[in-house]
């Protein structure tokens, strides 16, 4: 017969409250990193990804829910490749003069996606009030979708 050492259930608590202890703190949450900023001179502003991000992507423009509508970045109404630290197509779109919550959404995707779809998806989302909040899981999108949300600010 083999011997089997017996372990002494104090002992074993002794060791597992500290571990339980650290793995249960509060940990301070990662800071939220941006997908993408926007660049705004001149009357102008544009959209810069942020490293790391979907190859394409899309910019959606809203006021509130009144106006929705892809801003053009490709002739067959589709998002575009984007890089790393470039405006998005190389495009910028005239700043408002004045505070009219203009937002910006950028949409990232592993695969080209028709703007208009998904500035629907948005228009309908956002249809839903004045509170509502639109996120990558309320786009119906194939493979992999990521969303960005930057307010436009006015001209100074």
């Amino acid at each position: 017969m083999g011997y089997a050492p017996t372990v002494r259930p104090t002992l074993l608590l002794a060791l597992a409250v500290p571990l339980l202890a650290a793995a249960c703190a509060d940990k301070p949450a990662p800071p939220a990193s941006a997908r993408a900023t926007i660049s705004a001179a001149n009357g102008q502003w544009s959209v810069t990804p942020t490293a790391g991000q979907l190859p394409y992507c899309l910019v959606i423009e809203s006021r509130g829910s009144e106006v929705v509508r892809p801003l053009p970045l490709s002739e067959e109404g589709q998002s575009v490749p984007c890089a790393a630290g470039a405006p998005i197509a190389g495009k910028t779109w005239p700043q408002p003069t004045r505070d009219i919550g203009l937002k910006a959404f950028i949409v990232f995707s592993d695969r080209p996606l028709k703007a208009d779809s998904v500035a629907d998806q948005i228009r309908s989302r956002l249809d839903e009030g004045p509170h509502a909040v639109v996120t990558s899981m309320d786009l119906r999108a194939p493979g992999q979708v990521s969303l960005e949300t930057l307010d436009i600010p006015p001209t100074k």
